[in-house]
């Protein structure tokens, strides 16, 4: 199982949120990508920001190409 967490660098909140969610997710074996968006708040550029990267990562586990 792949899971991908983010949030945008300049929202603490939810950074320590999907640190703490990544952590336990790893810890019980999946395979876990955490992001921070680069200059991201908590909406519009985290959420396409996060979706980019999940996409990224996605893209190969499900045998699909970003072309």
């Amino acid at each position: 199982m792949t899971a991908v967490f983010t949030a945008g660098s300049e929202d603490p909140t939810y950074i320590q949120a999907a640190k703490d969610v990544s952590a336990e997710a790893q810890a019980v074996g999946m395979t876990v990508t955490y992001y921070e968006v680069p200059g991201a708040g908590h909406v519009g550029d985290a959420l396409t920001g996060g979706l980019q990267e999940g996409f990224t990562v996605m893209y190969p586990v499900l045998g699909l190409s970003a072309k």
